[in-house]
């Protein structure tokens, strides 16, 4: 039997704007414009299942919500197992920086959780305490096939309770149809999960993000993202930077229209990316996320088409 891996999606963080330049994404996707939109609509909980968060990170503790937050590594939050990069911290400011304000449940994986039943119990805890949105920026190479089903009960669970959970696609820059990828694989066969790509600053799919015309269900900004880390601001590229972008306009969406289902915003976000041939050929939607597009098309009407 083949070992489980769990594998945190990122590249090694940019250390200096001297280095890279930084990719402001927001007036790509519109996102000044989906905020004049959605205003003064109530905020919904997303959930952050990661790795070593800074809870007490200045920049986010008014996001934080730590009466539901739970630390599965069962540290008191002072297990960081990447102290250079803190994944769930860099993976949580990209879910904030989509809200003027913002509430975000962190659940903090480890040790032992840091498994196929570590993540879905994760999961489970997120619906539970009333999570409309759950970001997984995380996935498993190498998938044992007896532990998949685990995963489609937690899809399934999901769907039934009507919560929308967005996925990282990795950064392995393979077709997700040939080296396969957990819980990325699971967008295919349910209305409520998402799979999100990476593109780059050339609105082109990052050279490093998986793709596929059958699993990739959009992209989103992943390059040269400006997120917190513990000593200040960094620039750093991936897929787990492009799915809480996502994420945070899916929550913004169930603020806007707390009335739609999880399967009819994931058919917004998808029937409003802004296409090109770029994306055609390695995604399901064949475009790139548009803030604007999605909240206002949510603001005007209801769908009945869902896209899987």
């Amino acid at each position: 039997m083949r070992k489980f891996i769990l594998i945190l999606l990122f590249l090694t963080p940019h250390l200096s704007n001297a280095e890279v330049v930084e990719f402001n994404y927001q007036s790509v996707i519109q996102l000044n414009e989906a905020w004049n939109i959605v205003d003064s609509a109530e905020d919904v909980p997303v959930a952050v299942i990661d790795q070593d968060f800074q809870i007490d990170h200045p920049g986010l503790k008014n996001s934080f919500d730590l009466k539901l937050a739970h630390d599965f590594s069962e540290s008191n939050w002072t297990q960081i197992v990447y102290p250079n990069t803190y994944h769930g911290l860099l993976v949580a400011s990209a879910v904030a920086t989509q809200h003027k304000k913002s509430w975000i449940i962190p659940y903090n994986l480890g040790g032992t959780h840091m498994n196929t039943a570590g993540v879905t119990t994760a999961v489970y805890t997120a619906i539970h305490a009333g999570a409309r949105v759950i970001n997984l920026s995380l996935g498993e190479a190498r998938m044992d096939p007896a532990k998949i089903p685990a995963y489609k009960v937690m899809a399934e669970y999901a769907l039934k309770k009507d919560v929308l959970i967005l996925i990282a696609a990795g950064n392995y820059g393979t077709n997700l149809e040939k080296d396969p990828s957990y819980p990325a694989l699971l967008a295919s066969d349910y209305s409520n999960i998402i799979t999100v790509g990476a593109s780059d600053h050339n609105d082109q799919p990052w050279q490093h993000s998986c793709y596929s015309k059958k699993y990739i269900s959009l992209f989103a900004p992943g390059e040269n993202i400006r997120v917190l880390s513990p000593t200040g601001d960094r620039l750093t590229s991936g897929t787990s930077e492009a799915t809480p972008i996502a994420s945070g306009i899916a929550a913004l969406i169930r603020q806007l229209r707390p009335d739609l289902t999880a399967s009819q915003v994931k058919s917004i976000l998808m029937k409003t990316v802004d296409k090109s041939p770029a994306f055609a050929a390695k995604s399901v939607s064949g475009g790139r996320l548009n803030a604007y597009k999605a909240v206002r098309l949510a603001q005007s009407q209801k769908l009945r088409l869902v896209i899987r």
